[in-house]
């Protein structure tokens, strides 16, 4: 029989949360969200340019990825959307 009138706890792992080290120093070097509520280091949608091999039931990425100050860029934290030049630091 069900234990009536008692509780079940069960621990929930939270979500990582995107970067908030001081920097990027890698592929999003001096990059950081524009949005002044947000200022997330990443991670980010960017339109690239690559090379998949890609099938009848689908590909894989195989080369590197390109993309330019003019691409597309949104923040995946807060879904603010420009391009990587409104991302990218300006000195």
């Amino acid at each position: 029989m069900p234990n009536k009138g008692k509780q079940r706890t069960f621990a929930v792992e939270a979500p990582s949360l995107p970067s908030r080290t001081p920097k990027n120093t890698n592929c999003l070097q001096g990059m950081q969200c524009p949005n002044e509520d947000c200022r997330s280091l990443g991670p980010y949608r960017i339109s690239v340019t690559g090379i998949a091999e890609v099938h009848d039931d689908g590909s894989e990425h195989t080369s590197g990825l390109d993309w330019g100050s003019q691409d597309y860029c949104q923040c995946v934290l807060c879904s603010f959307e420009g391009s990587v030049f409104d991302f990218e630091e300006k000195k």
